[in-house]
């Protein structure tokens, strides 16, 4: 299925479902309000979204679980009562060059062993976190985007998360810009980390990460803090401007 710039007001359900092996490549348009997700693709379906804005979703705006695959380019998603993006369940998401706010749960949840590349969008003004990664998931990244104003963490990594976070911007969230629980292990290199309300980095119980390359400056905790079990390799940061200890 093709189709141009679809117009779906007030669905009683999901604006578009798509499942089993099918195709869907979207171009512009708009979905919502929508009693479920705008767009929502499992099974073995492949979906390629371009250009769509969304807003009013009572479930996350783009639904990608399975074995389903989507790529998802220059979107605009204007909040809803669930996430901007969900993929669980062994899904593939491509996000790239997006704009999501809004939302009552995070712009970005990777679940349950699924795959996520979400590279330069704009990830802000959130009710909870920019990005939230849970489960085993093999590979998720999070690269050149702006994550801002969220009232959680920029980027939140419950145990057994192994994401890698790459020259992303951070700024001026209410929380932590990058918390690590549990046994989660990320990679964090090359990211801005300025004017967080709490620390920069975040290292609760066994969590443990490498943080290398990094600028921050002017978060209101320390730059890096560590609780008793945290641990981290540390490799060439800069830390300035912290009312507490640069390192706690």
């Amino acid at each position: 299925l093709v189709a141009e710039a679809v117009q779906i007001r007030s669905a009683g359900g999901n604006g578009i479902r798509v499942e089993g092996a099918a195709r869907l490549t979207l171009a512009g348009g708009r979905i919502g309000p929508t009693k479920k997700s705008a767009v929502y693709a499992l099974g073995k379906a492949r979906v390629t979204v371009d250009r769509l804005r969304t807003e009013g979703t009572a479930h996350a705006a783009f639904e990608i679980a399975g074995d389903a695959e989507a790529t998802l380019r220059e979107l605009t998603l204007l909040g809803g009562e669930g996430a901007g993006v969900f993929a669980a369940d062994g899904a593939r998401i491509r996000l790239e060059d997006s704009e999501l706010t809004n939302f009552r749960l995070a712009a970005v949840e990777v679940a349950e062993e699924a795959t996520a590349h979400v590279a330069r969008n704009r990830l802000h003004h959130g009710r909870a976190s920019g990005g939230f990664v849970r489960g085993t998931s093999p590979e998720v990244r999070f690269i050149s985007n702006e994550i801002s104003h969220n009232r959680l963490a920029g980027v939140e990594l419950k145990a057994g998360a192994r994401a890698q976070l790459i020259a992303n911007d951070f700024h001026d969230g209410q929380g932590t810009a990058i918390y690590v629980h549990g046994d989660a292990a990320p990679v964090i290199s090359q990211n801005t980390i300025k004017r967080q309300k709490l620390a920069g980095v975040e290292l609760k119980g066994s969590g443990r990460a490498v943080i290398t390359g990094n600028h921050f400056e002017g978060n209101g905790g320390s730059g890096i803090y560590a609780h008793k079990a945290g641990r981290g390799v540390l490799v060439r940061n800069t830390i300035a401007k912290h009312p507490k200890a640069g390192i706690k």
